[in-house]
């Protein structure tokens, strides 16, 4: 995520990382979804850290300036979004 923000210019900071994404979880705009770890006789977690989600997977789209027809036509962009929306609807109802 690091290399993602810093873009061209190359990786942030580890502690400018983190400031932003407690700025973002104070403000209430995500939400981290706790790694998952399968129920079934392992002790093993395939992801160690929590994902961070946007509460509403809307707001990712609306900084890009992304709609519903550029979504349509891109669907590698659009599955990620989806998984968005799927996975903070089924950590607030599960």
């Amino acid at each position: 995520m690091a290399e993602d923000v810093g873009a061209n210019r190359g990786r942030i900071a580890a502690e400018t990382m983190t400031n932003y994404l407690d700025a973002l979880d104070r403000l209430m705009l995500i939400e981290p979804i706790p790694a998952w770890r399968p129920r079934m006789r392992s002790r093993t977690r395939l992801r160690t850290a929590p994902v961070h989600h946007f509460v509403d997977p809307s707001l990712g789209t609306a900084a890009l300036n992304v709609g519903s027809d550029e979504l349509r036509q891109d669907l590698h962009a659009a599955g990620p979004h989806f998984e968005s929306l799927a996975t903070g609807t089924a950590a607030v109802d599960g």
